[in-house]
């Protein structure tokens, strides 16, 4: 008879009369926390665990379950003999409803690990990629999770490499829009949390740009992901004009920080294609980022200076308020000097060789 039946038989039997299971847990609650063995071939097939534990994995109602939680609280945190949470089971089932019940009832959830390494967030990010799940709902848990519990640093690189760019390459443009959000999200994870990361009251979104530019090994790292610094540009647009605290736009501190190469040149002219004013923008140095580019790595000609001058054509006729040269003096003066580009830059101002002081309008 049904009415007979434990909660687990119930569940086995796929038993969707929810009235039926409010009536038996209200009669046997107990049952919430009776151990069961998982069938061979569940995704946790040799651990054991409780019955609460295989009511957050199926499709059952929240109320059920918010009702099972108020008659046995102690549900939300018993591990079973397989040591691992309910809100553990339920990333494995991505019922968001359910995970973000039980990081409410049990925050402490998010860093019980199973088997003392595969925390619940690790399990959901890889639901994600490997579904290719990436609607806003999804994001916002992600958020919790990593919120309420904040991966080491080693664990969010191998999720960076061996999932999100692994997917990244192989992924459409329209797919890579709706997958950004969830790799950004990690790299802020990467900037903000563990040792050695920057102070989490600087976490701020019109400035994540900034900092992942600045990051030597962030920046070298989402390089391997071909397009998705380009993608991070086009995705913080309106933040292109914000200067950190040195004045520095994302357009200055990729300049500042940038070498030759054919993957950072297209960084380059993607920053002034979506913001060509951020190279009228000096930072508090008064340096404009065609200075910057005369000095460092951007210092040739072709490509990289032509296509400053091209979005701000006064910087090449503007002294350097700090050495009161104009920019054909400091490429000459330069230990590194290339003639091609004093010769350019004369070209574009010739009457900067008679010591005409002009000033940027």
């Amino acid at each position: 008879m049904t009415e007979n039946q434990s909660l687990q038989e119930m569940l086995e039997n796929g038993q969707e009369h929810w009235d039926r299971f409010h009536e038996r847990i209200n009669s046997h609650p107990d049952e919430l926390l009776q151990p069961y063995s998982p069938p061979f071939g569940d995704s946790v097939s040799e651990a054991k665990y409780t019955t609460f534990h295989l009511m957050c994995h199926r499709h059952m109602p929240i109320g059920v379950l918010e009702f099972a939680i108020g008659k046995r609280p102690a549900v939300v945190s018993n591990l079973g003999d397989g040591g691992y949470s309910p809100l553990f089971q339920a990333c494995i089932s991505m019922r968001n409803d359910i995970i973000m019940l039980l990081l409410e009832l049990y925050p402490e959830a998010a860093g019980i690990g199973y088997r003392g390494h595969n925390f619940p967030a690790m399990i959901y990010v890889a639901n994600i990629f490997e579904l290719n799940d990436f609607v806003e709902e999804n994001l916002e848990v992600c958020k919790k999770l990593l919120e309420t519990y904040p991966l080491d640093r080693g664990i969010v690189i191998n999720i960076l490499k061996n999932q999100c760019f692994t997917s990244w390459k192989y992924c459409s443009d329209a797919h890579q829009k709706n997958m950004f959000p969830f790799v950004a999200l990690l790299v802020r994870q990467l900037l903000f949390y563990g040792r050695g990361s920057l102070q989490r009251s600087r976490n701020d979104e019109s400035r994540l740009l900034h900092y992942m530019f600045s990051s030597y090994f962030v920046r070298e790292l989402t390089l391997e992901a071909r397009g998705f610094l380009e993608h991070a540009v086009r995705y913080y647009k309106h933040h292109l004009l914000t200067q950190n605290d040195y004045g520095e736009t994302p357009l200055f501190i990729w300049i500042k920080n940038g070498v030759n190469s054919e993957a950072k040149r297209t960084i380059l002219l993607e920053l002034l294609t979506n913001e060509p004013l951020a190279a009228c923008v000096p930072n508090k140095s008064v340096r404009l980022p065609f200075y910057q580019a005369l000095v460092g790595s951007y210092r040739t000609w072709m490509w990289y200076l032509r296509s400053l001058l091209d979005v701000a054509p006064k910087a090449c006729c503007t002294r350097n308020i700090e050495s009161r040269m104009y920019p054909f003096m400091e490429a000459a003066a330069d230990k590194r000097c290339d003639l091609s580009t004093v010769f350019s830059l004369l070209k574009e101002h010739p009457k900067a060789a008679c010591g005409l002081l002009t000033v940027l309008r």
